[in-house]
Formats: C-alpha cells, structure tokens, sequence
C-alpha cells in the first residue's frame, strides 16, 4: 500500500510539472515517469524479503536508466539556453547596427548644417569688404578675370612702387577667390567624413583640386549651389599658375627692394628657383 501511495505521488507531481513545461522539456518527465511506474510496479510483484538483493540490482538499473535521462534532458536545456542567447546577442547587434546608424544620420545631418554655415559665411564676408573688391561670389571668376589685365603691366614696368601698387591690388582679388576654394574644399571634406563618401580627388592646391573634381562637386548638398562658380574660379587660378608664380615672384621682389628685409628672403629664393626652373622646363 506504501509503495501504490508512493507512486501516485509521483505520478501526480509529474503531471503537475508537465502541465508547467514546454512539449520540447516534458520528454525528461515522461520518461521518469515511466522508468518510475515501472519501477514500483516491478517492486511490487516480489513477494518475499529475502529477494531483496533482487531488489537492488534492478534499483540500480532504474538509476543508471534515470542518470541517463536527465543527462541527455540536461543537455537539451543547455542547448536551448545557448540557442537563446545567440537570439538575444542577434537581436542585440541589429539595435547596435541600428543605433550607429542612427548616429550617422545624425553626423550627416550636423556637417550638412557646418557646411551650409561654412559657405553661408564666407559670402557674408564678401558683403561686408573693402569698396573695389568682389562683394558676392558669383563676381569672383569676372574679377579675376579683370585684374589679369595688369600682369603684363606689372612683369614689365621697371617702377618698384607701381609694380608694388598693383601687386596688391591684385591680392585683394585674389585672397578671396584662394578662400572661397579653400571654404569649399573644406565643405566637401566634412561631407565626406560624415557619410564615408569619396567626392574629391585631391591635389596640392584647392584650385587644384576642385578643378580634378568639379562634377562630383554638384551632388554635395548646398556645395551644388556653388560648384559652377567654384569651378570656373579653379580653372582661372589652376591653368595659369605658372603666371600667378611669376607675378607674386615680381610683386615680392619688388616690395622687397622697397621695403628690405619685408619678404623672407628663403622664401623669396624658393619662389625665384621654382619659377626659373618652369621657364628652363619650357625652354626646352
């Protein structure tokens, strides 16, 4: 009677626990339910004591059956809960992937605002100079244009004073123009560390540059809306900057000789060497 009492304990805990559990985790409980059953069952038809050793070899068998079991249902669990895990630290790379590429957008959206201020200024400064120099960017590539007229003047006017005079009216030109490509250069390159993506192929100087780039120039937000000026700007200081060598050669010298110890004179020596070997170059 003890041991039928037993046994519906069991089998009634076993259920409760089924109830409890997923289809994949009652196999365990199944399985120890049956070996049990079966178990106080096979107790139960001994009749005699003395078969007690009987009794605990098949004990043992009902262990070993048991053990083996719950390993295998040991297993299956450890297996589940690394499944789960993998899905968590799925799920926990795509919020990753998301959240960078949130901040990316962010980024974008920050150097979009820095390169529309970047240029926005620049013109505001043009408004704002000197009486004779080009007050917005679209006069920039007529004004260049206008003060070539006096290089010829300036290589071949012996006058120190005029040839200084000139020299500087053509700074003032031309330190705008040198900025507005520098300012865009700069633009792209905040487009491009924001977004990853290549726009420009650089060169040693902005006029360079921008003349090496000037189509890609038209799909950088905002830049677009400078890119035809920029570009003719480019043009006009990269194709002759073998002439602009040569007129800061004879601007400098000349302010040199009227004001010594002005210019630096290793400076002025480099620009000297560079633009005699160009003619050397050409002579050839």
């Amino acid at each position: 009677m003890l041991f039928r009492t037993f046994a519906v304990h069991i089998a009634l805990g076993v259920t409760n626990q089924l109830m409890r559990e997923s289809l994949a985790r009652k196999v365990p409980y199944v399985l120890t339910a049956v070996v049990l059953l079966l178990a106080f069952a096979a107790v139960w038809q001994f009749p005699k004591l003395d078969q007690l050793n009987l009794i605990g070899g098949f004990l043992a068998g009902v262990s070993g059956a048991l053990a083996f079991i719950w390993l295998v249902a040991a297993y299956q669990v450890q297996s589940h809960e690394l499944r789960l895990q993998r899905e968590e630290l799925k799920l926990q790379r795509a919020s990753l992937d998301a959240q960078r590429e949130e901040l990316r957008k962010m980024g974008k959206y920050a150097a979009l605002e820095q390169i529309a201020k970047l240029l926005a200024q620049f013109e505001d400064s043009l408004t704002k100079s000197a009486e004779g120099m080009p007050k917005t960017v679209a006069e920039l590539p007529l004004a260049i244009t206008n003060a070539m007229g006096s290089w010829k003047q300036m290589l071949e006017s012996s006058d120190d004073q005029l040839v200084h005079t000139l020299h500087m009216e053509w700074q003032r030109t031309l330190g705008p123009a040198q900025e507005f490509l520098a300012r865009v250069v700069s633009a792209v390159e905040l487009y491009e560390e924001a977004t990853g993506i290549r726009v420009l192929n650089r060169s040693k100087t902005p006029a360079a540059t921008i003349y090496g780039s000037t189509e890609a120039l038209s799909t950088v937000p905002f830049v677009r809306n400078y890119a035809g000026t920029a570009h003719l700007v480019a043009v006009e200081l990269f194709l002759f900057e073998p002439g602009l060598d040569a007129i800061s050669l004879r601007g400098l010298e000349a302010t040199n000789r009227l004001m010594p110890g002005v210019v630096k004179e290793d400076a002025l020596a480099a620009l000297r060497e560079k633009v005699n070997a160009r003619e050397r170059s050409s002579a050839k």
